[in-house]
Order: C-alpha cells, then sequence, then structure tokens
C-alpha cells in the first residue's frame, strides 16, 4: 500500500532537513550572520542527526511514494471502471 511508502518519505524528508541544519549549524562563526536567520549570535546550534540522509536517498523515497500511489489510483479506476461487456 502506498500509505507505507508516503511515510517513509516523510521520515527520509525530515532526516534529511535534519541533517542539512546540522551541516549548516556547523559552519556558524559566533560574530558573523547565519545564512539562515541572519543573526550574529548563535547561542543554540542544531546538531546534525545522526540517522540523516542524502538528498538523493531522500528523493528516491518520494519517487517510490509517488509510484506506488499512481498504481494504487490506477487500480482503483479499473476497479471502479462501469463493465460494458456484462454478459459476454
Amino acid at each position: 500500500m502506498f500509505d507505507d511508502a508516503d511515510e517513509t518519505a516523510r521520515e527520509y524528508r525530515n532526516r534529511y532537513y535534519s541533517g542539512i541544519y546540522g551541516e549548516i549549524a556547523e559552519s556558524l562563526i559566533e560574530g558573523e550572520p547565519c545564512p539562515i536567520c541572519g543573526s550574529t549570535s548563535h547561542p543554540h546550534p542544531a546538531e546534525k542527526a545522526a540517522d540523516s540522509v542524502t538528498k538523493a536517498q531522500m528523493e528516491d523515497a518520494e519517487k517510490a511514494a509517488t509510484e506506488k500511489k499512481e498504481a494504487w489510483n490506477q487500480a482503483e479506476a479499473e476497479r471502479t471502471e462501469p463493465c460494458t461487456t456484462f454478459g459476454s
């Protein structure tokens, strides 16, 4: 079912962004502006998530979810199509 693939894609998206935030935080220098918010003070920088994934991994998960949803929609459309050959 596409729900599992969709959940995996959401999880990978969250893990990807958690990793990105940590990578940006690692490059922060006190007194210099943050590339995201512009603050020059960085009292609580994000930490890179240990389970972060790459952009390619996130995109692969999203593609798999989209393909499964499209296949499910196609099967559902075929299932609910009126039968025009009844009695043949």
